[in-house]
C-alpha cells in the first residue's frame, strides 16, 4: 500500500490520474526556513522530513512525500503568506525563466523498519509571460494562490500565463509522476 505523506490536493489528483491506489496520512513535519542551502538541498530535507514523520506510523508499505519550491533571480520562492505577497511573487516571476524544484522521498517499510530509502530532486524550467495588475487580480479571483509555491498553478488550464515549460509538467504541478512510476515499478 502506498501512503502519501502530503496535504496537497494536487499531489492526490496526480496519483489518481495515473491510477495509483493510495491513502493519505498528513505529515506531522513542519517546514522551517533553512539558511545557507540551495533549492535542491531544501526540498530534499523537507521531503525526507515529511516522509519520516509518516513512516513512524505505519508497519508495512511505501511512504511517498514531496516538497516543491520555485527558484528565480537568486531567490527561493515558496507559498505566499497573503495576496499581497502572492502579487509580489508574480511580479517577480513574470517575463522570466524560473525553476520548480521538487524533492521526493520514497520509503519502503517492512515490520515497522525502513528497508529502502530513495530520495531525488526533479527540476522543471518555466517561463511566465508578462501580466498587468488587472490580469493578476482576475487570476486570483479564479485560483487561491496561497497554497502554491510561487503563487500560481499550471494545472487544469487555470493559468494562462505560461509561455514555455522545459521538463516535467507534472513536476511543475508538484509531483514528478513519471520518475515516481518508474521507481515504484522496480519493487
Amino acid at each position: 500500500m502506498i501512503t502519501l505523506a502530503s496535504n496537497s490536493p494536487r499531489r492526490r489528483q496526480i496519483l489518481k490520474q495515473h491510477g495509483i491506489r493510495f491513502r493519505v496520512i498528513r505529515p506531522d513535519y513542519h517546514e522551517k526556513k533553512i539558511s545557507g542551502k540551495g533549492p535542491s538541498q531544501i526540498v530534499r530535507v523537507h521531503a525526507i522530513g515529511k516522509a519520516m514523520s509518516v513512516a513512524q506510523r505505519i508497519l508495512t508499505g511505501t511512504v511517498l512525500s514531496a516538497d516543491s519550491i520555485v527558484y528565480c533571480a537568486g531567490r527561493i520562492i515558496g507559498k505566499p503568506r497573503d495576496l499581497k505577497e502572492a502579487s509580489r511573487f508574480l511580479n517577480l516571476l513574470q517575463g522570466r525563466w524560473q525553476t520548480v524544484y521538487t524533492g521526493v522521498a520514497i520509503l519502503r517499510i517492512e515490520a515497522g523498519e525502513i528497508q529502502k530509502k530513495i530520495v531525488f530532486v526533479e527540476k522543471t524550467r518555466i517561463f511566465l509571460e508578462k501580466m498587468d495588475l488587472k490580469k493578476i487580480k482576475a487570476y486570483f479571483r479564479k485560483v487561491n494562490p496561497l497554497d502554491k509555491a510561487g503563487g500560481y498553478a499550471l494545472q487544469a488550464g487555470r493559468f494562462s500565463g505560461t509561455k514555455q515549460i522545459r521538463g516535467s509538467y507534472f513536476n511543475a504541478v508538484g509531483l514528478p509522476i513519471e520518475r515516481i512510476l518508474s521507481i515504484l515499478s522496480e519493487r
